[in-house]
């Protein structure tokens, strides 16, 4: 029992690990020498390394390093250990944590978008594109500020798993052996977490907004 949980805890806390090397932080000091924590918004992501460098090949090389933080250990975990999916949420959450606040970074981070991106596409891509297809649509539709889309997407992304369970329970890479664990609240529970974690680090930038939303009405009359 103590060998089986020290396992356990190990794995919990090397996924934590993998998700807080800061990909945006070590490309953009290695590119153009300077460190993101102290440019533009300061987040440690693609999109804040893209809007500071105005480099789209260093915003694609984050985005995919970033992505596969969250695919290649949630495949792993997936096929080559015994563990359940409901033992694997806690491990595949700490990725998407340690993404936003990682430890190597004073626990600062990115937003975790393009981690639970990748870790979607194992567990079930079109949900993930269903993500993407929410965000673009209130990007192009509704307003046009990122933060806004991204908290309104993720509030929304746990809804279709309730939805159409039984249409995304088979599209993901997830092996015959675990399928019986593929259940309905563990989606849910998943993407919650996921959705929960990515608006912590969108407090800040709302509250801007909403800040600065106040004061031009103010200011009109």
């Amino acid at each position: 029992m103590i060998q089986i949980f020290s396992e356990y805890g190990i794995t919990c806390i090397i996924c934590y690990l993998i998700g807080a090397i800061p990909f945006a932080y070590l490309v953009v000091k290695r590119r153009h020498d300077f460190d993101i924590r102290y440019k533009g918004s300061g987040n440690v992501g693609a999109m804040n390394s893209y809007e500071v460098t105005q480099s789209r090949n260093t915003g694609i090389i984050i985005l995919i390093l970033d992505m596969i933080k969250g695919i290649f250990p949630v495949f792993y975990l997936l096929n080559f250990t015994t563990y359940n999916l409901n033992q694997l949420l806690l491990p595949f959450i700490l990725i998407i944590f340690g993404h936003n606040f990682s430890i190597f970074m004073k626990f600062k981070g990115g937003r975790g978008l393009s981690t639970s991106a990748g870790e979607m596409l194992v567990l079930c891509f079109p949900l993930c594109a269903l993500w993407i297809a929410i965000y673009y649509v209130i990007i192009k539709f509704i307003n046009q500020n990122v933060h806004v889309a991204t908290v309104i997407a993720s509030v929304l992304y746990p809804l279709p798993v309730i939805f159409f369970f039984p249409l995304l329970r088979k599209t993901g890479f997830i092996p015959a052996e675990k399928m019986n664990s593929f259940t309905l609240e563990f989606l849910f529970a998943f993407c919650s977490s996921c959705a929960i974690i990515i608006l912590l680090k969108h407090i800040s930038p709302i509250y801007e907004l909403i800040k600065n939303y106040t004061y031009e009405r103010k200011s009109k009359t």
